[in-house]
């Protein structure tokens, strides 16, 4: 049995609680939805773009453990590729039949279209599961990237590096064009972004022991660079993103701070020694954050649209519910024997 990586779990943990800020919080800053006071607003995109880490979190954590399996078979991916479309396609079809018990309106393949292309009307409800897509995507590169980790680590290294300036250079090109040129590709197609995220992960694993060696030893100075540029990542993003056009968070991904914060944060997570308590609670809900991730839309869908917010105040506790219901919801379909497989890949 594989040994828990605790550190591990509380990133996702934590990113996990970053994607659902990141879904909550954004309408309350821009767009019909804004808060009045411009001070609550400027403090809420302060938190969103420093939420902005999950994502490239979560890849890493799966590129963690993927790539750094001793054998990657055909046959492994292609189960992972089932679950994976399992949770895809039954949510899908359970909100599909739900909606047409309700409207005699049947939105299947408007509700499958709507996780990979924004802006579709009335099924934005699982634009979030593109995330799912690019997982499927990079688990049958993984099989071959794999195979370079463990044959060629130069070779391997050299792809991140060109990986990297791909992605810097795409974020410059979208600071001078005053809009980002990748946003006619969406976002499980990025895989030059993604790819490397995912990349990043298994390079840390392969490393892993040196990279633990050298934290016991230089902990304060890692804590001090992490802190550094993750505080960096969030001025510069938050004083230069309307010169780019839009504030959505998406676009930053690509940007050097991002890159460095998101592998700092994960490395701090990863090498920090937890005391038993928080090891435990962890056990207890690192089982549910695929299914809040899963849910959480939902929730925003039908509690947001119809309470009003009218300070920041009000936005947190309406995270806080969001949160704590996702929470309970994902915890009751666990339970569930059919419906598990749902929240669980």
């Amino acid at each position: 049995m594989r040994k828990r990586i605790y550190g591990i779990d509380i990133a996702k943990i934590v990113a996990c609680m970053q994607v659902v800020w990141l879904h909550t919080s954004m309408r309350y800053f821009t767009g019909n939805y804004q808060l009045s006071s411009s001070i609550d607003r400027e403090i809420l995109r302060i938190l969103y773009i420093m939420s902005g880490v999950a994502i490239p979190v979560f890849f890493m954590a799966n590129g963690y453990f993927i790539l750094n399996k001793k054998e990657l078979t055909i046959s492994y991916v292609w189960k992972k590729t089932c679950n994976i479309l399992v949770v895809i396609l039954g949510w899908l079809l359970m909100y599909s039949i739900l909606n047409y018990l309700k409207d005699r309106d049947f939105l299947f393949f408007k509700y499958a279209l709507g996780t990979v292309i924004p802006g579709i009307p009335n099924v934005s409800t699982f634009i979030h599961l593109w995330f799912f897509w690019t997982l499927i995507i990079l688990l049958w590169f993984a099989i071959y990237i794999n195979k370079i980790l463990h044959r060629n680590i130069k070779l391997y290294a050299g792809i991140i590096l060109l990986l990297f300036f791909i992605c810097i250079i795409v974020n410059i090109l979208s600071y001078i064009n005053e809009s980002p040129i990748d946003k006619h590709i969406y976002q499980p197609f990025r895989i030059y972004q993604w790819l490397m995220y995912y990349m990043l992960g298994g390079y840390v694993g392969y490393f892993k022991d040196r990279i633990f060696s050298y934290y016991r030893t230089h902990r304060n100075k890692v804590i001090l660079l992490t802190l550094t540029s993750y505080a960096a990542f969030g001025v510069v993003i938050f004083f230069t993103q309307t010169i780019m056009g839009t504030l959505f968070i998406e676009y930053s991904y690509g940007n050097v701070l991002c890159i460095v914060s998101s592998l700092l944060l994960y490395i701090l997570f990863l090498c920090h020694n937890y005391k038993s308590i928080t090891k435990s609670i962890s056990e207890k809900i690192i089982p549910l954050t695929m299914g809040i991730y899963i849910v959480h839309p939902i929730i925003i869908k039908h509690v947001v649209y119809v309470v009003a917010v009218k300070n920041i105040y009000q936005v947190l506790a309406m995270y806080t519910i969001i949160l704590f219901v996702s929470i309970c919801m994902t915890y009751i379909v666990r339970k569930m024997p059919i419906l598990s497989k749902l929240v669980k890949i």
